[in-house]
């Protein structure tokens, strides 16, 4: 059996506006890598020998040469990887002192960047912000303002983020791009948020376990409203909603969807198989592709054609046992990442759009588990997770079509 997800991990659909950036949350040390040619090749990267980590949590990649990965020191601070030339090399970040662990990051250019987090659950929340792509500074956020998880940003200057401790969910929002946040006032959650999907800046959607059973809300732009969401749903984890208003939301033996901008939402039975989405990814209001764990504790894939009312399980390469992050760009081209039951890390890859899956070549010696991904519509993807055993903190870098060089990893990261 592959790792069980921690209670609020998520792949949220905290999405650059430029490219999709699907954030994974990671253990152990932290690997990168990126999708190749269409012969799946990848590599590791040549880089020193680097103190372990806790891993790599999210990614955003803004464009098709530059991509911001986030995540923990082995101190237990946060640290953030930058590149600027799809991946053939990369630089660690100077924040702010006292920066924790980062889960979350999502980026509006090139150059403009927000990533949160937070030390643990029921710690202070962390804004780290960016306008030039170098200089990071934090941000004071408002007193009760917890553990952030998920951060979207639907123009240049808004984003929200949400979070929460325990007993208490957090959402804040700022309009200037990060420099000041205000606390949202969601309707009453006892838990943390667990994903956040923005389409517009009038139109956000949040998800929640509320005493394990599913809750959503969303914004208008002027306040959150508690969405209408059927008695006995399960716990949802991952959202994606396209400007349209359809939403599709998975989690825990659970499948919603929503065609009004997450307002309402109905339970779909989830197919025969179905244990746990750990995320979804829309390519159209009718074609979406969820990933996760089935109920044989496999690797498990399922595919909509209809935006969500029926669902179709995938045929699946054998010996799959977790699937952690899925992204498709075009409708019919899409990449799952996740572990294999050896442990070892895998790439699959579909051309139907989901139906009919392959494991790519096999990915570099040593990383246990792949957690998230980002692909720009060109088709370059990178790949975050990390080593087995608390090695050493590495990189591995491909570009899709072409074949990079090896990355060279910061020396301390």
């Amino acid at each position: 059996m592959g790792r069980t997800p921690r209670s609020g991990r998520v792949l949220s659909a905290a999405l650059a506006t430029v490219a999709t950036a699907l954030v994974g949350i990671g253990f152990g040390a932290a690997t990168v890598a990126g999708a190749t040619t269409s012969s799946g090749t990848w590599s590791t990267a040549a880089g020193a020998s680097l103190p372990a980590a806790p891993g790599a949590h999210g990614i955003a990649c803004p464009s098709t040469t530059t991509c911001y990965v986030v995540g923990k020191t082995s101190s237990g601070g946060g640290d953030i990887l930058v590149t600027t030339d799809s991946g053939a090399s990369w630089t660690s970040a100077t924040l702010p002192a006292g920066t924790p662990g980062l889960t979350a990051i999502a980026c509006t250019s090139t150059t403009h960047c927000v990533a949160v987090g937070g030390s643990t659950l029921d710690s202070p929340g962390w804004v780290a912000v960016t306008s030039n792509g170098s200089t990071w500074s934090s941000a004071t956020l408002p007193t009760g303002t917890f553990d952030l998880r998920s951060i979207s940003c639907p123009t240049a200057t808004i984003c929200h983020a949400v979070g929460g401790s325990t007993y208490k969910g957090s959402i804040v929002r700022t309009t200037d791009g990060g420099s000041t946040w205000t606390t949202q006032a969601p309707p009453s959650t006892d838990v943390g948020f667990s994903g956040i999907s923005c389409t517009a800046a009038t139109a956000c959607v949040a998800v929640l376990s509320l005493n394990t059973k599913a809750a959503a809300i969303t914004w208008n732009g002027m306040q959150w409203s508690a969405a209408t969401v059927p008695t006995g749903t399960a716990a949802l984890s991952s959202v994606d909603c396209l400007a349209t208003g359809h939403c599709v939301a998975v989690g825990a033996d659970a499948i919603s969807v929503s065609s009004n901008g997450g307002a309402a939402w109905t339970s779909v039975t989830p197919p025969s198989g179905w244990l746990l989405g750990t995320s979804v990814s829309c390519a159209s209001a009718t074609v979406c592709v969820a990933v996760g764990m089935g109920t044989s504790y496999t690797a498990t894939a399922f595919t909509t054609a209809d935006g969500g009312s029926s669902w179709t399980a995938a045929n699946m390469p054998a010996r799959m046992p977790e699937l952690f992050g899925v992204a498709c760009h075009p409708a019919t081209h899409c990449n799952a990442v996740g572990t294999g039951r050896t442990g070892q890390g895998v790439v699959l890859s579909s051309t139907d759009g989901g139906g009919q899956w392959s494991a790519l070549t096999t990915v570099p010696a040593g990383v246990a588990a792949l957690d998230g991904m980002a692909c720009t519509s060109a088709g370059g993807c990178v790949a975050v997770g990390e080593t087995g055993t608390g090695g050493a903190e590495t990189i591995a870098a491909s570009g899709w079509g072409a074949t990079w060089a090896a990355a060279s990893v910061p020396a301390g990261t």
